[in-house]
C-alpha cells in the first residue's frame, strides 16, 4: 500500500480547500451556512411534508427576528465619559475577579474544577461555590478548602440553577464576574487572557472565548452530534464561537458557552439570572447583547475544557424541557426587543437638563419636571434628577413603565440626607466619586460610579430597560429566592464573644441578650464578657445560661488575660457593643473583631473619637442600628462606611402580642388612674436630658390649656429614688412648677412593659438623639398613632407608617460637636416645645394609627431582625468579607 501517495493526495485536497475557502474567511462560512442547511433540508425532508412545513415555518420566523433587529445594536452605550472615569458598584475591588461556582450533586466531578481554579496564572481572584442542597458527598469534596482564604463556601436548600447563580454573586466585590460548573474545567491562562482583554479594551462590557470539548472521562470529545457548526471538521473537540454576536438574540443558538469574562457593574445593572431553566444563561447574554457591547476574544485559543456528559442539564435537556423553555425565550426576546426599542420620555429638573440637553439620546424627549406630567407622557418614563430633587417625587404617581434615577454632583449633598427617598423612590443611583458612592452602597444595591455627562444616561437608560420589562414579565413569586449561609464544617459550631464595658439596664442591654437569645444553638455558641459594671442584666444573662466572663477593670495584665481567654475559649468571632478595648489583639490572632454601634455617640469627647479612629484599623466592620447611626459614625467619627453594614434592632413581639390577649384595658386604666374620657399619651424613656422629657412636659403644659383631657405617662424611671438624678429632680421640680401634676403620671420601672402600650391612646418621643428605638417600634407594633423626633429611625419608620414627625432642634448632627449638642439641649427650645404641643393637640383630636406594612410588621420579631447577625457571625469566621455580608442585611 502506498501511504505516501495516499499523503501526498490528503494534502494537496487539504491544500487546494484551504485556497478556495481560507479559514475565517466570509466564503468559508458562506460555504459552511449552505452545507449545514443542505443536510437540514435533506434531514426533514426525509421525515415527511409536515416535518418539512414546519421547518421552513421555523426559517421563516427567524428570518422576521433578524428583520425586527436589522442587525443594530439596541443601545448605543458609552461606557465612559473618558480615561479613569469607567463605571464601578460600591465597595468594587479593582482588578480582581469573583468565580462563582454552583453545585449540585457533583461532589466527584468538584474537586478538579476548583482545582483548574487553584491554577489560574492570574492569581487575584475569589471563588464562591454555592452549594445548591446537594444530597452526595459534597462536603467531603470542600472540606480541604475550607482554610483557602481566596474561597468562600455558601450553602442553600435546592432553588436550582438561576438562583443559585444569583446568589452567589450577590457576594462578589471583584472587578470582573464569571462562573463556571463542577464539571468543567477553567485552563491555566484562561483569567489572564480575558482579563486583559477588558483592560485593552474598556468599551467592551464581556469577552468570551473558544474551548475545547471533552468526554466524561475529560479526553478530547470527538461526538460529531455537539455543535458541529462551530467546530472545522466533525471530530475536532476545538469549539471555534463565532466573532461577533449580530445573530445572538434571533437565531436559537446559545453559542457563548462557558468561557467569559464580564464586568462586576454589569452584573449589578443586568441583576437576577431569571428562572428560565437550563437558559438562564442564554437569557443573560440576550440582555447583555441588546445593551452593552459584547465581544469575541479574536483568537483561536481555547481557556476552557466544558464536559459533556449523562449528568448536565444539556444531556437531560429533554427531562427539564429545556428545548421548549429555549423556544419561549425566543418568544420572549422578540417581545423584548421591541419594548427596548420604544422611545424614552425623560422627566428632569432644571441641574440635569443643563448637562443633559445638548446630550439627548435618539429615541427620547427630554421636558422639564414640574406640576402636572406632559400630555404626551405615555409608554416609558424616565426621572432623572439631581439628588435634592427626590423629595419633591414623593407624590408622583408610579406606573409600571417609570423608573426613578438620581445622581449626586460629588460629596455633598450626602446620600444621607436623603436616605429614605433613596430607599422608597429611586431605582437606580449614581455618584462621580468614590466617597459618594460608598456611602450609597450603605442605602441601595442599585448605585454605580458616573459623573454627569452621556455615560450616565445611557446607563440610566439600560438599568431602566431591563428593569422594567424583567418587573413586569417575571413574577415576584418567581423571582424570589431564600438566601443561602456560610458553609461551615459538619458539627463545628461558631463561638461567639459578645464583649461590652458596664451591663446594667437599657436598650443596649436589650439587644445583647436578644441577639444571644436567636442564635441557633446547633450552629453556635455565645458567651458574654463583661469588662466593667454589672446590673440586673448581667443576672438576667446568666438566669438564660448565657456564659458570663469577666476581666479585672484595673489589671495592669489585662491585655494579657484578655489574649488568653480568647486561645482558651476558642473564640471565632467578638461583637463589641460600646466597646473598643482589645480591638488590636483579636486581631493580632487572627479574630474578626465586630463592632455594633448603638446610637450617635454624640457625647464621646475628641480623644474618644481618636480612640474610635485608631481601632478602626483592627475592626472588621460595624454593625450600625440606622442608616442615622451609619451617618454619624462616618460623617462625625471618620468611620468609613464600606466597612458598615445598617441591621435594625428588633423587639419582643410575642410578648406584645401575650399582653393584649386577654387585657381588661378598662380596668387596667382606671386603676392606673386614667378616666375613660382622658387621652394619654405614652412616653418609653429613662429620664435623661437626651430624651428630652422636659420640654414635653412644658409642651404638655402649652396643650392643656386647650385641650385640659390630655395625660402623659412617662414610662422607666422610678417614682422616687435615692439615686434619682439630677435631671429626674429636674423634671419633677418643673412640673410642679407648671401645676400639671395632676396630668404626669410616673408608671416607674416594669420588667415587662408591653401592656402599657394597649392602655395607652398615644405614644410620644421627645428624644434629641436615638439609634433605633426598641419603644418606638414596640408603639408601631401596638398600633398607637405616634409623635416622633426626627432621631435615628423615625423618619423611615415613619415614612413607611405615618406619624408626626418633629425636627430635632440640634440640626445635623453629622457636624455638632459634644459641647454645642449639650449646648442646644440645655437651651429654651421654645419652637421645639410649641412644635410638641401642637402634635400633641393634633393626635388626641385625629389619633390616626400607623399603616403598619406586613413586612415591617414582621421585621420588627426580634428572631427576624437578628438573624443577619448569625449570617455575619459565620460569614466572617469562614473568612469573609464584611461589605458582602450587606447581602444579608437588605
Amino acid at each position: 500500500m502506498n501511504l505516501k501517495g495516499k499523503n501526498s493526495d490528503a494534502s494537496a485536497a487539504q491544500r487546494l480547500r484551504y485556497a478556495a475557502f481560507p479559514r475565517g474567511s466570509r466564503r468559508e462560512r458562506l460555504a459552511r451556512w449552505l452545507l449545514h442547511n443542505q443536510r437540514r433540508f435533506v434531514f426533514h425532508a426525509q421525515q415527511g411534508p409536515s416535518a418539512l412545513t414546519r421547518a421552513l415555518g421555523r426559517k421563516l420566523r427567524l428570518a422576521g427576528r433578524r428583520l425586527l433587529y436589522r442587525y443594530k445594536p439596541i443601545a448605543s452605550v458609552a461606557l465612559t465619559n473618558g480615561p479613569g472615569t469607567e463605571p464601578a458598584f460600591p465597595g468594587q475591588a479593582p482588578g480582581l475577579v469573583s468565580i462563582v461556582l454552583p453545585v449540585y450533586n457533583q461532589a466527584g466531578l468538584l474537586r478538579e474544577s476548583i482545582d483548574s481554579v487553584l491554577k489560574q496564572t492570574y492569581t487575584n481572584w475569589e471563588l464562591i461555590v454555592v452549594d445548591d442542597g446537594s444530597t452526595d458527598d459534597v462536603a467531603a469534596a470542600l472540606e480541604p478548602y475550607l482554610r483557602e482564604p481566596r474561597i468562600r463556601l455558601l450553602t442553600q436548600p435546592n432553588q436550582k440553577l438561576p438562583k443559585a447563580l444569583s446568589n452567589g454573586f450577590d457576594f462578589a466585590r471583584g472587578e470582573f464576574w464569571t462562573w463556571t460548573s463542577a464539571d468543567n474545567l477553567m485552563e491555566p491562562t484562561q483569567l489572564e487572557k480575558l482579563v486583559g482583554f477588558l483592560r485593552a479594551y474598556p468599551v467592551a462590557a464581556m469577552v468570551y472565548s473558544d474551548y475545547l470539548a471533552i468526554d466524561d472521562r475529560g479526553q478530547p470529545l470527538r461526538d460529531p452530534a455537539f455543535r458541529p457548526q462551530n467546530r472545522r471538521s466533525p471530530d475536532a473537540p476545538e469549539i471555534h464561537l463565532p466573532r461577533n454576536t449580530a445573530n445572538l438574540n434571533v437565531v436559537q443558538d446559545n453559542f457563548i458557552g462557558a468561557s467569559f469574562l464580564y464586568r462586576g457593574w454589569v452584573g449589578r445593572l443586568l441583576g437576577d439570572y431569571l428562572p428560565w431553566q437550563g437558559v438562564e444563561d442564554y437569557d443573560y447574554w440576550m440582555r447583555m447583547n441588546s445593551l452593552l457591547p459584547v465581544c469575541h476574544l479574536g483568537t483561536d485559543e481555547l481557556l476552557y475544557r466544558y464536559r459533556v456528559h449523562d449528568n448536565t442539564l444539556n444531556a437531560r435537556a429533554a427531562e427539564h424541557k429545556i428545548h421548549d423553555h429555549a423556544a419561549r425565550l425566543m418568544t420572549y426576546e422578540v417581545d423584548r426587543a421591541r419594548y427596548y426599542r420604544q422611545g424614552w420620555t425623560i422627566l428632569v429638573d432644571e441641574p440635569t437638563a443643563a448637562w443633559l440637553s445638548p446630550l439627548t439620546p435618539a429615541r427620547c424627549k427630554l421636558h422639564r419636571l414640574g406640576g402636572e406630567p406632559p400630555a404626551n407622557c405615555g409608554g416609558k418614563t424616565l426621572i432623572l434628577v439631581r439628588a435634592d430633587a427626590l423629595p419633591s417625587l414623593s407624590n408622583y404617581p408610579r406606573s409600571p413603565d417609570l423608573c426613578v434615577a438620581a445622581w449626586f454632583a460629588g460629596p455633598e449633598p450626602n446620600p444621607y440626607d436623603f436616605a429614605v427617598e433613596i430607599q422608597s423612590l429611586a431605582d437606580v443611583c449614581f455618584a462621580p466619586d468614590e466617597t459618594t458612592l460608598a456611602r450609597l452602597g450603605l442605602l441601595t444595591r442599585a448605585a454605580f460610579r458616573a459623573a454627569p455627562g452621556r455615560a450616565l444616561v445611557d446607563l440610566a437608560l439600560a438599568y431602566a430597560n431591563n428593569h422594567l420589562f424583567t418587573n413586569k414579565t417575571i413574577s415576584k413569586a418567581d423571582a424570589r429566592r431564600e438566601l443561602p449561609r456560610a458553609y461551615l464544617p459538619t458539627g463545628r459550631k461558631v463561638r461567639v464573644l459578645l464583649q461590652v464595658e458596664d451591663f446594667l439596664q437599657g436598650g443596649l442591654e436589650h439587644v445583647v441578650l436578644d441577639v444571644a437569645a436567636t442564635l441557633d444553638p446547633r450552629r453556635f455558641e455565645p458567651a458574654l464578657l463583661v469588662l466593667g459594671r454589672e446590673g440586673p442584666a448581667a443576672a438576667k444573662a446568666r438566669q438564660r445560661g448565657l456564659h458570663v466572663l469577666h476581666l479585672e477593670t484595673e489589671s495592669p495584665a489585662r491585655e494579657s488575660a484578655y489574649r488568653d481567654l480568647l486561645r482558651q475559649e476558642g473564640i471565632d468571632v467578638v461583637n463589641a457593643h460600646y466597646s473598643l478595648f482589645g480591638a488590636s489583639t483579636a486581631a493580632n490572632l487572627g479574630i474578626p473583631f465586630i463592632q455594633t454601634i448603638h446610637n450617635t455617640y454624640v457625647w464621646l469627647s475628641p480623644q474618644q473619637i481618636a480612640e474610635y479612629r485608631a481601632a478602626d484599623a483592627h475592626t472588621t466592620g460595624y454593625i450600625c442600628v440606622s442608616n442615622a447611626v451609619a451617618a454619624y459614625s462616618d460623617l462625625r467619627l471618620g468611620l468609613l462606611p464600606g466597612k458598615m453594614a445598617v441591621v435594625t434592632n428588633g423587639v419582643d413581639t410575642q410578648a406584645l402580642d401575650a399582653a393584649r390577649s386577654g387585657l381588661d384595658r378598662a380596668a387596667e386604666r382606671t386603676a392606673l388612674g386614667f378616666a375613660p374620657d382622658e387621652f394619654v399619651f405614652l412616653c418609653t424613656a429613662s429620664l435623661g436630658e437626651v430624651k428630652a422629657q422636659l420640654f414635653l412636659v412644658r409642651a404638655l403644659a402649652a396643650a392643656l390649656r386647650k385641650n385640659p383631657r390630655l395625660r402623659l405617662a412617662l414610662l422607666g424611671q422610678a417614682q422616687s429614688s435615692p439615686n434619682e438624678t439630677d435631671y429626674a429632680k429636674l423634671v419633677r421640680l418643673e412640673i410642679d412648677r407648671l401645676g400639671v401634676g395632676s396630668a404626669v403620671t410616673f408608671l416607674g420601672y416594669h420588667e415587662r412593659p408591653q401592656k402599657f402600650y394597649y392602655l395607652a391612646d398615644a405614644f410620644v418621643l421627645p428624644s434629641f438623639i436615638e439609634g433605633w428605638s426598641l419603644a418606638l417600634a414596640e408603639a408601631l407594633y401596638a398600633g398607637l398613632p405616634i409623635i416622633a423626633t426626627d432621631a435615628g429611625a423615625a423618619r423611615e419608620l415613619l415614612a413607611r407608617t405615618g406619624g408626626r414627625l418633629i425636627p430635632v432642634p440640634c440640626g445635623s448632627l453629622g457636624t455638632i460637636d459634644e459641647y454645642r449638642f449639650y449646648n442646644s439641649v440645655r437651651a429654651a427650645n421654645t419652637q421645639f416645645v410649641d412644635a410638641l404641643s401642637a402634635a400633641l393637640l393634633a393626635t388626641a383630636a385625629n389619633p390616626e394609627p400607623p399603616a403598619l406594612p406586613e413586612t415591617l410588621r414582621q421585621s420588627f420579631a426580634r428572631e427576624q431582625a437578628y438573624r443577619a447577625y448569625a449570617h455575619i457571625y459565620e460569614w466572617v469566621a469562614s473568612g469573609g468579607g464584611f461589605a458582602a455580608a450587606r447581602t444579608w442585611t437588605r
